[in-house]
């Protein structure tokens, strides 16, 4: 997970650190923050799996390190468990065709409870903003865009392709600017 429990405690062994080796990243993460005070941090995560009381403490530690903190809205979560989305269009009989958007269920729920979250967070913490993105793949009737013409939107269910990320870059790129006074 993107956020670091504050202060660093010594926590159970990932999948990849054992629990020394994570407790000197997570330490060292944070002193080079501190020490580098960058200008912009950007975030983004499985916002509906938090809450407030999750990650104030990191926003709090930012706060006092960084000048803006930027938070990209998570796009709609797809309603089918977490798998290859190719194979999945592939699966359900949907087929890319030229110039036709195609649309599949999202999670309503997941997106209402990111939204809550980001809008606590930017209340609270006065050096975020939010960068949307989520309606950039929306369609009608709340669903989800999996297939813009040929090109497929999700890798799975939660996480963009190339070419869905390419979509939100201009955003992201003018919230840089702009905080930056560029």
């Amino acid at each position: 997970p993107p956020f670091v429990t504050i202060p660093v405690t010594r926590e159970p062994a990932s999948k990849f650190l054992t629990s020394d080796e994570k407790y000197l990243y997570d330490t060292r993460r944070l002193q080079y923050i501190s020490k580098w005070r960058p200008r912009v941090v950007i975030f983004i995560a499985r916002w509906e799996t938090y809450s407030i009381d999750d990650v104030a403490p990191m926003f709090a530690f930012l706060e006092s390190c960084a000048q803006h903190i930027l938070l990209i809205e998570e796009p709609p979560l797809l309603t089918f468990e977490n798998a290859n989305m190719a194979q999945y269009l592939c699966y359900k009989h949907i087929v890319p065709m030229a110039g036709k958007p195609q649309y599949m269920p999202q999670d309503d729920g997941a997106l209402n409870r990111s939204s809550d979250l980001l809008s606590a967070v930017s209340k609270t913490f006065k050096k975020v903003q939010v960068v949307p993105i989520s309606d950039l793949f929306t369609g009608p009737g709340n669903k989800g865009l999996v297939l813009d013409g040929k090109e497929v939107m999700y890798l799975d269910n939660n996480h963009l392709s190339e070419y869905a990320a390419s979509k939100a870059r201009p955003r992201l790129y003018g919230a840089v600017k702009k905080v930056l006074g560029r």
